[in-house]
């Protein structure tokens, strides 16, 4: 095979193009479809052993060979057929609909792979590929790991082969799979990915968190921009080793069940719907909490979400890109404390009854474990004009300056993520996890 592609690949020189004539040379004998395979590779060509060629085969060579990757289109861009050396295939914007690679075993030493732009449905071509460390099928059209599924009644009604759970891609880690439609989890198969430690959703149509079960080894999740108005219990369930969700630009009102992310470090969660304080109180359950954001959420209109969670999560040490210091700490447990009533006695806070206990080393007293400060949170006084930011209250103008200045930083950093072909191609590839 190798030598009929290479006499094919070597007769595209313009001056073996004209006319050629092969009749009687093995190529004839020992290759199916000649005739349509060389009138594919050599465009040139008018006529092909005497035989003019017509437009039909032009069309039926395209519609056989066209969008194919396979090793003829391997060797054809890297200009040798060694693929034993190859480590990295790197063929964006190709239209490359259907993979054909075999068995694998000319690859075994391919680590890398970019498909990105193209117009690939599934990736199951590359499921043989066992050394592949990082896949990117951004931009494309993908629906399944092997293929489409069924959607009509009377394939329904048809008895269903039992799905295949065979594990594929065993040290695949890092995965890419943004903006490709994505409406259902389940039918990707990522269970059958057992490795996967990076995951990257972004820019699909996805409703419901379904579909990653046993996927307990990713680290890092990104669902930014799709359509997920909430999280069910299951939603989590395996994935106890996370340490970084990006959830933004979604349709979130609830903060409920991330309680099985008890690894969890940083959590983006800006541009949702979120709005009520009582919310944050659902984050308690995230012990190893780090860092997180809610820029853009109507909860943090006033920045009034920050307090709280220096006060309710002592962890954290980051919040919307703004590091905490220490004094803002003392002064958002003292802001509260402030409004912990030793008995009832005022209308302006109803839901707290907490009484106080004990004094802390720095002079500020301890609330019990009874106490709610956050929903009396929820109806604390602020000035007509005011903020809290940090260490003091400010006027919104001030604040929507400096809000803006961390949103646009945080645009830079997203835009060189997700779009800089260096790093979508190389250097978000070598992202390596503890």
């Amino acid at each position: 095979q190798h030598s009929i592609q290479s006499r094919c690949l070597h007769a595209k020189e313009p001056s073996l193009s004209a006319d050629p004539d092969m009749y009687g040379n093995p190529i004839v004998s020992n290759m199916t479809a000649y005739r349509s395979f060389v009138i594919y590779h050599l465009k040139s060509l008018r006529a092909l052993d005497g035989t003019a060629i017509e437009s039909s085969e032009v069309a039926t060579a395209k519609e056989n060979y066209g969008g194919r990757l396979c090793e003829d289109f391997i060797a054809e861009h890297l200009g040798h057929s060694n693929f034993l050396e190859v480590r990295e295939i790197d063929f964006p914007n190709l239209s490359i609909r259907v993979i054909d690679l075999g068995n694998g075993a000319s690859f075994k030493n391919l680590r890398s792979i970019n498909l990105e732009g193209n117009a690939l449905t599934s990736f199951g071509g590359l499921i043989n590929l066992e050394n592949v460390k990082v896949l990117c099928l951004n931009h494309n059209h993908i629906e399944s790991l092997s293929g489409k599924v069924p959607t009509s009644s009377k394939s329904r009604d048809q008895p269903q082969p039992p799905p295949d759970i065979t594990p594929v891609m065993p040290k695949l880690e890092v995965l890419h799979l943004g903006y490709n439609s994505i409406s259902n989890l389940c039918q990707l198969q990522l269970f059958r990915i057992p490795n996967l430690k990076s995951l990257f959703l972004q820019g699909n149509e996805i409703v419901n968190v379904e579909g990653l079960g046993q996927a307990k080894e990713l680290r890092e999740l990104v669902l930014d921009r799709n359509k997920i108005k909430s999280l069910s219990e299951t939603s989590f369930c395996d994935q106890w080793n996370l340490l970084e969700l990006h959830i933004e630009e979604n349709r979130l009102k609830s903060l409920s069940n991330f309680h099985p992310l008890q690894k969890l470090q940083r959590l983006y969660l800006g541009m949702n719907r979120i709005q009520d304080l009582a919310e944050l109180e659902k984050l308690e359950c995230l012990p190893a909490l780090k860092e997180m954001s809610l820029t853009n959420n109507p909860v943090a209109r006033r920045l009034m979400h920050r307090p709280l969670l220096v006060f309710r999560q002592p962890n954290l040490l980051s919040i919307d890109g703004i590091p905490i210091s220490a004094e803002e700490r003392a002064k958002a447990d003292m802001y509260f404390l402030d409004y912990q009533p030793v008995e009832q006695t005022s209308s302006n806070l109803p839901g707290i009854n907490s009484k106080l206990h004990g004094v802390s080393h720095n002079g500020i007293s301890q609330v019990s474990s009874q106490s709610n400060p956050i929903r009396g949170a929820t109806n604390l006084p602020l000035g007509a004009n005011q903020t809290w930011y940090g260490n003091y209250r400010e006027s919104d103008n001030a604040m929507d300056s400096k809000k803006n200045d961390s949103s646009n930083k945080k645009a830079t950093r997203e835009r060189n993520f997700y779009l800089d072909p260096q790093n979508s191609t190389r250097q978000l590839y070598t992202r390596r996890y503890q």
